[in-house]
């Protein structure tokens, strides 16, 4: 697993070149995982190839496979965790991704199944900006 970079280039590039802060373009997807949005056939799929592993999470069951039921086309994907998280990050800016809360949650998550990600790993990203 790599340390997931995107947040902080998505917030880095608003900053840079935006007319919009992070906490106001957060603002639709905090709704989506809130109310919820329809499972296309490509998610509905990648459900169906995955069951066994979503099961095996508890939090990714409750969500991806409710009732031991895997979603399907057309169904609600509804994400209360991760509007929550969203919550925080519009609030708290990537810092509590990279610096604080979720960051510690996620690297405990990792090392929980063996994977090396660490919260100083977390802590050391940078944005690398490329000419193209």
């Amino acid at each position: 697993m790599a340390v997931p970079g995107t947040l902080m280039g998505v917030e880095t590039s608003l900053e840079k070149y935006g007319t919009l802060k992070l906490s106001q373009v957060i603002g639709p997807a905090i709704k989506q995982a809130e109310e919820g949005v329809k499972v296309n056939w490509a998610t509905a799929q990648y459900i169906d190839e995955n069951v066994t592993k979503l099961k095996n999470n508890q939090a990714a069951a409750k969500v991806f496979v409710p009732d031991g039921k895997p979603l399907e086309e057309g169904d609600t994907l509804v994400q209360p965790d991760l509007a929550k998280t969203l919550k925080l990050i519009k609030n708290q800016g990537s810092n509590v991704f990279y610096k604080g809360e979720i960051g510690e949650a996620l690297t405990k998550e990792v090392q929980k199944r063996e994977g090396t990600m660490t919260t100083e790993d977390l802590e050391n990203y940078e944005v690398k900006e490329r000419a193209n």
